[in-house]
């Protein structure tokens, strides 16, 4: 999880990194390529599950608006559901004024 500068959202969180739709305008592409064999894209913009990140929200204590998969697409079809259930599953458990922000590409694709 990264303290973002972001207006809208106080942290970005990447449990699923990586995103099969090939838009020609994605900056997380651009950036996992980059990056591609580092810790934090093993994989480069291949869809990956990192089970690892999934207690990271229980860290933050203050109020927060946190920005999920903005590295990735978290409801694309090649998504699995035990995927998509652990990071809601893990999320219904952070405290109360703490809010999840979810974002799909699959409208602009």
């Amino acid at each position: 999880m990264n303290k973002t500068k972001i207006e809208w959202t106080d942290y970005t969180w990447n449990p699923i990194s990586g995103c099969k739709r090939g838009c020609f305008y994605c900056y997380a592409r651009k950036i996992a390529e980059r990056f591609k064999g580092t810790k934090a894209f093993p994989k480069g913009f291949e869809p990956t599950f990192h089970e690892k990140r999934l207690m990271e929200p229980f860290n933050i204590r203050k109020r927060s608006k946190i920005f999920v998969c903005s590295m990735g697409e978290m409801f694309g079809p090649w998504v699995k559901m035990e995927w998509i259930m652990s990071i809601l599953l893990s999320l219904i458990h952070i405290s109360e004024p703490t809010r999840p922000l979810y974002i799909s590409y699959a409208v602009f694709c």
